[in-house]
């Protein structure tokens, strides 16, 4: 963490600017380790290799609790006896033994985003470059969608030189990390799973920070950007989250949100089909595409992706205005040759037909000055 970054940060709880820091060790110039104090409220948030923690007691408790990874286990284990049931199934059984078991909602969610974090890392380390990999995480993907992004969307073109950028549940998304740090611009990174960001800054040495999205710990109007990609079906209450986002963004600053299409036809086949041919399908694209006999499809049972119209009606509640939807992809990154470029050529060529079902959108949206 670089000293000046405390000209920004307040304590997440209270929103004091009254933060001390006590016990710091330096690494070179950035403050290592330590502990950050707000006078005001009396919490301490601690500062791991270089990250400041800035979440709720909770949160922070849960983050290395040995009960936190006997939950992922459990979770594993329940995974392995419902392997190929349905999205609904998988997300009702987890629900109801995280009930049984006396957690609370809200850690629940965070031990989902840390099994996803371990997952993600999973793939990555045992998978590499291999076609199977490529479905989620390789940099391939990343590159290609962010490259059609900032290539075709005009808003994003050399917008940012010199500018504060927020960008928040960085994930494994170095592409977006490494395009928005060479445009110029001040970045911090942001996501709940503290492991995330050490790993994101082992490998590119930026500035993050944990936080929750719903009280994020910086003052307000700190922002010229906030980019949130594929964050908002993580969330809950939806409207905590946006208000966050209009309040640490400056006067005439841009919000870019990226969220999967509901209405993709990739589901289509999930409404249509039998229930033993879509076992059998994702049987077979368990075996082809994840190189394991780990279940493809995993999401949090808590996840919810937002219909394009409600997002757009959320961020004008909000406060923010110009609110416009446009397509970040066509078709997910597991679609195969030929049968991309001729996806790509049609929805290009035909874009009042395909637009309405592309894959994932962009929902770009200003404060007003």
């Amino acid at each position: 963490m670089l000293p000046q970054l405390f000209d920004i940060l307040v304590c997440p709880l209270c929103k004091s600017h009254q933060l001390k820091l006590q016990k710091a060790t330096f690494q070179e110039n950035e403050v290592w380790s330590g502990n950050i104090l707000c006078e005001n409220c009396s919490n301490t948030y601690p500062i791991q290799t270089g990250i400041p923690c800035l979440l709720s007691s909770e949160l922070l408790a849960a983050q290395d609790n040995p009960d936190t990874e006997q939950w992922i286990r459990k979770k594993k284990d329940i995974e392995n006896s419902i392997l190929d049931e349905n999205l609904e199934t998988f997300k009702i059984v987890h629900k109801e033994t995280a009930q049984k078991d006396g957690l609370n909602e809200k850690i629940d969610r965070f031990v989902w985003e840390k099994i996803l974090h371990q997952d993600n890392q999973s793939l990555r380390d045992k998978l590499g470059t291999n076609k199977a990999s490529k479905w989620v995480i390789t940099k391939n993907n990343l590159y290609n969608r962010n490259e059609r992004i900032f290539a075709k969307i005009t808003e994003l073109k050399d917008a940012f030189a010199g500018s504060q950028v927020l960008n928040v549940g960085v994930g494994i998304d170095d592409d977006l990390i490494d395009r928005l740090s060479s445009a110029g611009t001040k970045v911090v990174n942001c996501d709940i799973v503290i492991d995330t960001l050490i790993e994101v800054k082992s490998r590119n040495k930026v500035e993050c920070v944990s936080s929750d999205i719903k009280s994020l710990p910086f003052d307000k109007q700190s922002f010229d950007a906030v980019f949130c990609f594929l964050v908002l079906h993580h969330i809950d209450l939806l409207h905590e989250a946006l208000s966050e986002i209009m309040r640490v963004l400056k006067p005439g600053g841009s919000v870019f949100i990226l969220e999967i299409n509901p209405y993709t036809p990739i589901k289509l086949p999930g409404k249509i089909f039998p229930t033993l041919i879509k076992k059998v399908i994702r049987k077979v694209m368990r075996k082809c595409m994840a190189g394991s006999d780990q279940r493809i499809f995993k999401s949090s049972p808590y996840e919810k992706i937002y219909p394009s119209k409600f997002i757009i009606s959320s961020m004008i509640n909000a406060g923010f205005y110009n609110v416009t939807r446009k397509v970040a992809s066509h078709y997910p990154s597991f679609i195969i040759f030929p049968f991309s470029k001729i996806w790509d050529f049609l929805s290009f060529n035909l874009p009042f037909l395909f637009d309405p079902i592309a894959f994932e959108y962009l929902f770009y949206g200003k404060k007003t000055s």
